[in-house]
């Protein structure tokens, strides 16, 4: 089956699975594998300090590889439709960074009485309290926003954001649904109000632009999906 841009359907649900898988490597790598070697550093600092290099150099590592799936997700987005949930994977990533941050802190402390050191120095209580008021701000962000980020789509365009407007109000019309555009911060905001939807378009440089599909409740999914299906053609 091909799609209405004359890509293969199977081709775009391929797409859509690597920049799923992308952005899950990037979570769990914010989340698992970076807190993880923030607290060998800790560790070995404090039991064994010629193992601490070796965890610096692969955190260094670690963090340099991640670009790569930060690579693929931005170039599949110029080529499918996509939910918007990116910003949702960098919170749960957070999370996860904070909360082991925070423990190996406390522990490493704690091991430290047994060398020699003195775990209350001040920089220690900065850094739990830090990590604290970072995680209070990550909370609220989600609780802010998260629902709304699982009601949008994304997509990028190799055009000015006039040409992606010019895109996206031609498909409008196509579709038969009525629409107003307003200039806003960076780009345009395309209001279809009838329909519960708004679509953002924002400006990525001098030649692209990113496409956000908002939903609102009573949206209809038959009519999101031919809007999108007419903005990719």
């Amino acid at each position: 089956m091909i799609s209405r841009d004359g890509i293969m359907v199977e081709e775009v649900c391929d797409r859509a699975d690597q920049l799923q898988r992308a952005q899950t490597i990037i979570e769990y790598g914010l989340a698992v594998v970076i807190p993880s070697l923030f607290a060998c550093m800790l560790f070995s600092y404090v039991l064994m300090q010629e193992l601490f290099s070796v965890f610096f150099g692969l955190s260094i590592i670690v963090a340099a590889t991640l670009m790569i799936p930060a690579k693929i997700i931005s170039d599949l987005h110029f080529q499918c439709w996509s939910k918007h949930v990116m910003p949702k994977k960098m919170v749960n990533g957070m999370l996860g960074m904070i909360y082991i941050s925070e423990v190996s802190v406390f522990a490493a402390s704690l091991l430290s009485i047994y060398k020699g050191l003195n775990p209350q120095h001040p920089l220690t209580f900065a850094i739990i309290g830090g990590l604290m008021m970072v995680l209070v701000a990550v909370l609220a962000f989600n609780d802010k926003y998260g629902k709304t980020l699982a009601q949008m789509d994304k997509r990028c365009l190799h055009l000015t954001s006039e040409k992606a407007r010019d895109k996206v109000t031609s498909a409008l019309r196509t579709v038969g649904t009525t629409y107003e555009v307003s200039t806003a911060q960076n780009g345009f905001l395309v209001s279809l109000k009838a329909d519960a939807m708004n679509i953002r378009i924002k400006s990525l440089g001098t030649s692209a632009s990113e496409i956000i599909l908002e939903r609102r409740d009573g949206a209809s999914e038959a009519l999101i999906e031919e809007v999108k299906s007419e903005i990719a053609a």
